[in-house]
């Protein structure tokens, strides 16, 4: 027995001294499983890698923060609508990683500033939807708008493109437009097929690919090349329950559809679609914006689950919750830092998640930090 005795006498006082450590930090951090919704609980077991989450509030406590970018000066830019009213002012902000945010007035109240991405200029571009503009905005804050030739197009979305220029589309013209640095415009009409066009990307081919309305066939999901060359793809669908929204380019060489659902939102999927029109479709709760993250994974925003999530390349989802309760996280991109991080519309707040890598599992147990 004194020789049991001895062999568990060091384990024991480290045990102790892990207790004391964690009963020391409990006002700071809060662990748990309460905190955690696993649609896959394998993927919590065998795994090590630690998953926290971090809370920035914004200076105005109806700052309402919308899209999110990562900048090219190595910082996080967002566009924020300051009150409940569309004809509010809207703004810009930015952040550091270590959380110091710096906000820029749009000169117009009620630009409905939705859209926000990096240009190849070392500025950022964002389209004013109600004011029929695209804007670009220095990383001093300067901004500069462009009219867009068609009146009332209704700007909903815009990217980088892989010729320098940035695209965008027009709702309400049915047309995908492109302008250049300097201001000059090409605008693109659709043929009759493809609708509405809405959130655009670049595809794993080097082509823009963009959501668009439904019809008989179902879901439209458009294609344009640089030349202007438009092809369609069609997602079987029922038009009167599902649309689509965010797109984007997987690491696997699909593209990465969030289907929503009008009436009931946690019943939302995530669409892998190749380039040639082939798809498969997963349950993902109530997705909203989806991103390309590290290790080969994509990560969403879930709207009325209050929560963030993973999804690997083969559908396999992890969804972990936001700290602020409904706080309603609606985009989410991959930041300079390699974290991510994602808009809070009520919380206003921005988040992030941040993931210390030590290996390809992963480990999430919430860490809430204000």
């Amino acid at each position: 027995m004194k020789v049991h005795s001895r062999i568990f006498a060091i384990p024991i006082f480290l045990l102790a001294m892990i207790v004391t450590i964690y009963q020391a930090l409990q006002p700071i951090y809060a662990f748990g499983p309460q905190n955690i919704a696993l649609t896959d609980t394998a993927e919590l077991t065998a795994t090590n890698t630690y998953a926290l989450i971090t809370e920035y509030s914004l200076p105005n406590e109806d700052s309402h923060p919308s899209s999110i970018t990562s900048g090219p000066d190595g910082n996080i830019w967002f566009t924020e609508i300051l009150g409940e009213d569309p004809f509010s002012p809207y703004q810009i902000g930015k952040i550091t990683v270590d959380g110091t945010v710096t906000e820029f007035a749009i000169p117009m109240d009620g630009s409905n500033s939705r859209s926000i991405v990096a240009g190849t200029d070392d500025a950022l571009w964002f389209v004013e939807s109600e004011l029929n503009k695209v804007a670009q905005i220095s990383q001093s804050g300067v901004i500069t708008e462009f009219v867009i030739p068609t009146a009332d197009s209704r700007p909903l979305s815009i990217t980088a493109g892989p010729d320098d220029n940035l695209w965008f589309t027009e709702y309400n013209a049915h047309q995908i437009g492109r302008v250049t640095t300097t201001g000059t415009f090409t605008e693109y009409m659709l043929p009759a097929d493809i609708r509405l066009p809405t959130i655009i990307t670049v595809g794993p081919d080097g082509k823009l690919w963009f959501t668009a309305g439904c019809d008989e066939d179902g879901h439209q999901i458009g294609q344009i090349t640089t030349g202007g060359v438009i092809s369609k793809f069609s997602i079987a669908a029922d038009c009167s329950v599902w649309t689509v929204g965010s797109i984007v380019s997987g690491p696997d060489g699909n593209l990465w559809i969030v289907e929503q659902n009008y009436w009931s939102a946690p019943s939302n999927n995530i669409i892998r679609m190749g380039t040639d029109g082939t798809y498969t479709r997963f349950n993902a709760s109530g997705a909203r914006d989806i991103t390309v993250g590290p290790q080969g994974n994509l990560w969403f925003t879930d709207d009325p689950g209050n929560q963030i999530g993973r999804i690997t390349t083969t559908g396999i989802i992890t969804t972990i919750s936001v700290p602020t309760a409904n706080s309603r996280p609606l985009n989410i991109t991959t930041g300079p830092d390699n974290n991510i991080w994602f808009t809070e519309f009520d919380g206003n707040k921005i988040g992030k998640l941040t993931l210390p890598v030590l290996d390809e599992k992963l480990f999430i147990p919430t860490i809430i930090r204000d």
